[in-house]
């Protein structure tokens, strides 16, 4: 299934694979805030905020008796807009409030009965750029190899764990394998040109490796410099390919983004502010395009000539030899993406956070993320929409869901935590504590999280371990029945894709304590209950397909999170504690 979708498509995509399942959109409550805190990967600031609110739309959408082509104008669609709330007289300074993007229906978002304003909780950049591939691949083999723990495990199948492993490693490998052809080959290329100039047998591969530095003097100047326009080739040709795949993916989205085009009266495509600008940027690029295919010609040229000055009757051998080194350049380039793809989408964040030692500056980068995405959250819940008079006071949400992706899900536990603490010494913030009613979390690394967390500390006793699930036992709970009726506690709903490498069945998070708890005893004898709903969703893209990205535009998942976020009604959970994947 791919992320990349029109409102519109999408709208149909919902409709089409929830039929009878879709739950009318009928929200029983005014305001409701979306928090979103996205996960590994760069990520563009309002990126995920967009993809969370263009979702809901479309869900919300898919769910009203309209015309789904928008042929026929309907007052009961929903709409998203940039939103600035006011801030509350009684603010503090320090929190800055972040801007949302509202979602309604009618004609004025500042005067509509029922909103969902979605808000992000962004730190992507805390945390990028951070991290070596050597230092990521010294932390995994160390945290899987040499653990500390002798207690700490992920709670899964062989089967899942096997596949999350093996997909790491299998790019890891591919790009081990790159790095040796690319080697390969540029010693062919090395060797090719050896041979062109001399044929003497001290000039072979054993000569060269026992005294690789002498053995620059084997070529001549002109020899170099036609290597060197051949690395530049190489070079030229990988930026090629880089600009023809981002010219498909761009000229994908622009397509898909112009079905949702809102014409003025009387206004043509082509008078579209929006078809003008794409129209724009493509032909930039298209001549960014030539520019590389003149560059590439130019070399090529100059590489040709440079053999026939050297040796006109070795042309041949020569570009074949300028050939071995471009695709070396080619082996390389291809190495280090897929190398700063494992680092980068899947290892260094986790790295990074799941980093407990205080001397260390990955502490001091996880202690910042748990700090940014906590003051944005405060700013939400002590936001108020209108400045308070005595007419009118101050109207707060009357909901806020939390949306954790990702290892964006280890970022909103924490910070629920420390928000929890953080209410109990502040009667005012525990009424806004109060109006959190969900945690969804998709494609969850927090039980990859919880196991690096544990692997590098000593064994603790098991009495510690009970203690932090009871605390998450007090906050959380997955008791549909009793939360549809009092709201008690904050429901847990977790969805997962099998071949989402991140993602797990959240089983370790468990608690004898009643949820709300005000305080609790450790007890060995008493048996835990899960405080999570599980929900596995199906995927039917192809088994090497990157699947982690794929949750909000998957109908399934709505399916499950529809209802909570426009009704507050959680579906019923069965999934028992001891269930693994």
């Amino acid at each position: 299934m791919s992320s990349v979708a029109s409102a519109k498509s999408l709208t149909k995509i919902f409709q089409e694979r929830l039929k009878d399942k879709l739950i009318r959109a009928r929200p029983l409550h005014g305001r409701t805030a979306i928090f979103a805190i996205h996960g590994i990967s760069p990520i563009q600031r309002y990126a995920f905020q967009d993809a969370v609110a263009n979702s809901i739309e479309c869900y919300l959408n898919a769910g009203e008796d309209r015309d789904p082509d928008d042929t026929i104008p309907n007052s009961k669609k929903w709409k998203t807009v940039v939103h600035w709330p006011n801030i509350p007289v009684d603010a503090q300074a320090e929190v800055v409030r972040p801007s949302a993007l509202r979602i309604y229906q009618g004609k004025d978002p500042d005067k509509c009965a029922n909103v969902f304003d979605v808000y992000e909780g962004y730190w992507s950049p805390l945390s990028k750029g951070k991290t070596t591939p050597a230092s990521a691949l010294n932390w995994l083999l160390a945290s899987t190899l040499t653990p500390a723990n002798s207690t700490a495990a992920v709670p899964a199948l062989g089967t899942k764990i096997a596949w999350d492993i093996g997909y790491v490693f299998f790019m890891l490998f591919v790009a081990l394998l790159a790095v040796i052809a690319a080697g390969v080959v540029a010693f062919y290329g090395w060797t090719g040109l050896v041979q062109t100039f001399h044929s003497q047998p001290n000039h072979g591969i054993a000569d060269f490796i026992a005294s690789p530095i002498a053995s620059f003097a084997w070529l001549p100047a002109n020899a170099y410099a036609l290597l060197a326009i051949a690395v530049v080739f190489g070079y030229f040709s990988t930026q090629m390919f880089a600009l023809g795949r981002a010219w498909f993916k761009r000229r994908a989205r622009t397509s898909e983004l112009r079905q949702d085009i809102q014409l003025a009266p009387g206004e043509t495509q082509q008078q579209s502010t929006f078809i003008r600008g794409t129209t724009g940027v493509a032909r930039f690029q298209a001549w960014m395009f030539l520019i590389v295919i003149l560059l590439l010609l130019v070399t090529g040229f100059a590489a040709y000539w440079l053999a026939a000055s050297i040796n006109a009757s070795a042309i041949p051998q020569l570009m074949e030899c300028a050939g071995w080194v471009v695709l070396a350049v080619l082996g390389l380039r291809f190495a280090r993406t897929a190398v700063d793809w494992a680092v980068e989408n899947v290892l260094g964040d986790i790295q990074i956070y799941t980093t407990h030692d205080t001397n260390s500056t990955y502490f001091g980068i996880r202690q910042a993320i748990i700090a940014t995405v906590t003051d944005a959250l405060l700013g939400v819940l002590r936001m108020s929409d209108d400045a308070a008079t005595a007419a009118e006071p101050k109207t707060y949400y009357d909901a806020v869901h939390i949306f954790g992706h990702s290892l964006g899900s280890t970022v909103g536990m924490d910070v629920l935590i420390q928000l929890a603490k953080m209410a109990k010494e502040d009667a005012a913030l525990e009424t806004h504590w109060k109006r959190i009613k969900s945690f969804v979390t998709f494609g969850t690394s927090l039980e990859k999280t919880k196991y690096f967390f544990d692997v590098r500390q000593p064994t603790v006793s098991a009495a510690q371990d009970q203690w932090q699930n009871d605390v998450y036992g007090s906050l959380f709970t997955c008791d549909s029945t009793a939360w549809n009726v009092s709201n008690d506690g904050i429901y847990w709903m977790n969805l997962w894709y099998f071949r989402d490498v991140v993602a797990n069945q959240i089983v370790s998070y468990a608690s004898d304590v009643t949820t709300s708890a005000k305080s609790f005893v450790w007890d060995s004898i008493a048996a835990a209950r899960p405080i999570c709903c599980n929900r596995k969703l199906s995927h039917a893209g192809p088994f090497w397909e990157w699947v982690h990205s794929d949750y909000l535009v998957d109908p399934s998942f709505w399916e499950w999170i529809g209802p909570m976020v426009t009704d507050l009604r959680a579906p019923p959970c069965t999934t028992p504690v001891n269930n693994k994947d």
